[in-house]
């Protein structure tokens, strides 16, 4: 069978836990099928992944920073950008005689690709691993908060600027308008589209995720739960080769609970111990300085790692910490820490209690609650007995999620909706 594979983004052009996830799927199906990758142009020529070749063909749609020309270029872009999509994804569709495609769109991808695969006619697969179909800002504004999560329009883009002045502001505010105006009307022909095929089926990574699809007018017959692909590692190692030190991996944005780690980091008040933190974004300048300013010691910032290294340092640290302030769909934080067999601290928000069962595979606390963190950070250095519970019950969860189990109901679910028995290799 010929799989096609549609991801904005791929290794080694990744933000994340997304392209990872894409990754070791196409990893494990590729062993028993043909797998072919799409991509935007991060480069000129084809490059190979794992005995799959990854084709850079895509026009890009977003802009990587927010500036007055780049916002102009932007919204032509976004309806440009689609047009020309459509007609390369179904050139390449009939030019290596695709039998399914698997989508892993972000919100401005999702018609395109869809058109896309109802004009050849091919069955298809999209995967949702996050809000992007529901909330222009996938639930990380101040307003979605304050409406808890329920009321999403406009007003989740105009509180995601920033602005010093009033005609800037003003500005913001006009350009939030007409990139919700896109956004809901990508959305409204998404849904359309769907109603003009029955092959497809939409894929969240979490309960949480399909619930919120369902609320939001998504069918719920064409909705399956599968989770994501553990990077499996050695499920640990004993506690005294770990290091005496704390992970964070993310984004550094407010959403993410970042200055939460700080905030604990410093209550803890603990020379003995270190926090690592790994990753980029807009609150770096603000962190730095507010650790300067509170001569705060022993926290140190690598900035992006490949995703081998964060592994590595999961598994040779003694606590993983997560605090986002927004709902997570499933993190790849959780499968991570499982891996490293590292007890994890995270919020009770979107689909962290799937992975997390409190005091059992990990803690939960609640968002926006630095105590709360620096007070679960202490009792598991401390909590000898708790620790090691936590632990041992990492590497029972492993299984759940390992390439062969969800690899198994990825290929069940292509079998379905291609339906040709004769093209299918089953791995059972």
């Amino acid at each position: 069978m010929n799989i096609l594979f549609i991801s904005e983004y791929f290794l080694p052009y990744d933000r994340g836990g997304a392209e990872i996830s894409t990754s070791l799927i196409i990893k494990y199906v590729a062993k028993y099928h043909n797998c072919h990758i799409l991509t935007e142009k991060y480069q000129e020529k084809p490059w190979r992944f794992n005995g799959s070749t990854v084709y850079p063909i895509l026009t890009r749609i977003h802009m990587e920073q927010k500036s007055f020309a780049n916002i102009f270029r932007y919204g032509i872009n976004i309806i440009i950008a689609p047009v020309i999509n459509i007609l390369r994804i179904v050139n390449f569709i009939k030019r290596h005689n695709i039998d399914i495609i698997h989508f892993v769109p972000t919100a401005y991808y999702y018609t395109n690709l869809i058109i896309a695969a109802i004009l050849t006619k091919k069955p298809f697969v999209i995967d949702i691993r996050g809000l992007s179909l529901i909330c222009p800002v996938s639930f990380t504004s101040k307003f979605c908060k304050d409406n808890n999560y329920t009321k999403h329009n406009y007003n989740c883009l105009r509180t995601s600027y920033t602005a010093d002045n009033k005609i800037l502001k003003i500005a913001s505010s006009i350009i939030a308008l007409y990139e919700y105006i896109v956004f809901y009307s990508q959305v409204k022909i998404f849904k359309i589209a769907l109603k003009l095929t029955n092959k497809y089926k939409i894929i969240p990574n979490s309960k949480f995720v399909r619930d919120m699809l369902v609320k939001n007018g998504y069918p719920e017959q064409k909705i399956q739960v599968i989770y994501n692909i553990i990077n499996i590692m050695p499920a640990g190692r004993k506690r005294y080769s770990r290091k005496n030190r704390i992970v964070y991996a993310g984004q550094l944005e407010k959403f993410k609970g970042i200055w939460d780690v700080i905030f604990a980091f410093n209550l803890l008040n603990n020379k003995k111990l270190s926090l690592l933190i790994v990753g980029d974004g807009r609150e770096m300048d603000g962190l730095t300085s507010y650790i300067k300013e509170k001569k705060i010691s022993n926290i140190e910032f690598l900035g992006r790692l490949p995703n081998e290294m964060v592994r590595n340092l999961y598994r040779e640290s003694k606590i993983v910490v997560s605090p986002s302030n927004s709902p997570e769909a499933f993190g790849r934080f959780i499968l991570e820490s499982f891996a490293a067999g590292t007890p994890l601290i995270t919020t009770n928000v979107g689909g962290n209690p799937e992975g997390i069962k409190n005091r059992e595979t990990g803690i939960l606390i609640e968002p926006d609650d630095c105590i709360g963190l620096a007070g679960a950070i202490k009792e598991l250095l401390d909590n000898d007995k708790l620790y090691k519970h936590i632990a041992d019950n990492l590497k029972n969860e492993i299984n759940k999620y390992s390439p062969e189990t969800i690899g198994r109901q990825r290929l069940k679910l292509y079998k379905s909706l291609v339906g040709d028995y004769s093209k299918i290799n089953q791995a059972d």
